[in-house]
């Protein structure tokens, strides 16, 4: 009986003497490297920095401070992220790993397919987004002059194939959301929103918005429409059509006059102000219909 004893400590000691080397001693910048080559071989436009990797029990690991960059501009940046593999799926044609992620100081979690069998080197994410604070996420916050806040939820959803075919899809929901204006519009120096829903597709370097409903304290708005993607992303084309509905808070703040002369009757109707957006992100052409 002491031998067995003996035995089994001598085994509980190797497991955790390999756990600790494994642990302390993890490659972290080869596997940071690993992971980034992957990815460029994935989509050339790409890029990934990750400041520690550490394997985790269950069977996983945790990335810390990962930033990952599309044609060199931030894309995302996460403080922590926590990948484990669906074990039978490793031997399979079809790998699947599991995340959960903070970023933003919200919480990221979905999952990740990748196919090794024709086409190879096809990647399905899927993902979940609660309580993203949009004032963190530079990518956004760079696409204009203005200072964009509130609350991110939703599903978003990507696949490719080796960098082809690329699909994104978002149902997205933004809640508390603020824009704060570099000089003031009308009179007001920013603009709140209680909700903003979106429901958009991204396909073949264009970009559906499918629907977006705006819910505001001063106005209510509908959007849908194409951007064509062109480069550099200041010449992407715009055709977007929709409608503004004014409140009467609005019309006071501005004054009757004004904002007969801002809204025109003669484009109102049941639904509100029809407009469309054409141009492209740098130079915009705003008319009314």
């Amino acid at each position: 009986m002491s031998k067995i004893k003996k035995w089994i400590g001598y085994a509980i000691f190797i497991i955790a003497a390999t756990a600790f080397f494994l642990y302390y001693l993890f490659p972290s910048e080869t596997a940071e490297k690993y992971i980034a080559i992957s990815l460029r071989k994935t989509n050339p436009d790409l890029n990934i920095t990750i400041n520690q990797i550490k394997p985790t029990f269950p069977p996983g690991l945790r990335f810390r401070d990962v930033s990952l960059y599309y044609l060199n501009n931030p894309l995302l940046d996460a403080e922590l992220i926590k990948v484990t593999p669906k074990i039978i799926s490793l031997i399979r044609p079809k790998t699947t790993f599991f995340f959960k992620g903070k970023a933003y100081k919200g919480i990221t979690q979905g999952k990740v397919d990748i196919f090794r069998i024709k086409p190879a080197g096809r990647i399905m994410i899927e993902a979940v987004l609660t309580g993203i604070q949009i004032k963190d996420i530079h990518a956004i916050q760079n696409l204009s002059d203005y200072k964009i806040s509130g609350i991110l939820a939703g599903k978003v959803s990507y696949s490719n194939n080796k960098g082809k075919d690329l699909n994104i899809s978002a149902d997205l929901n933004i809640t508390d959301s603020k824009v704060d204006f570099a000089t003031p519009i009308f009179s007001f120096d920013s603009i709140t929103f209680r909700s903003i829903k979106a429901n958009m597709i991204f396909n073949n370097m264009r970009l559906k918005i499918k629907e977006c409903i705006i819910k505001g304290y001063q106005i209510d708005a509908s959007i849908s429409g194409l951007v064509t993607k062109r480069n550099p992303l200041g010449e992407s084309i715009l055709n977007l059509t929709g409608t503004i509905n004014p409140h009467p808070s609005l019309i006071t703040n501005l004054g009757k006059g004004f904002t007969e002369i801002l809204f025109p009757k003669k484009k109102s109707g049941k639904s509100g102000f029809s407009f469309r957006i054409g141009g492209t992100f740098d130079k915009p052409s705003f008319s009314w219909r």
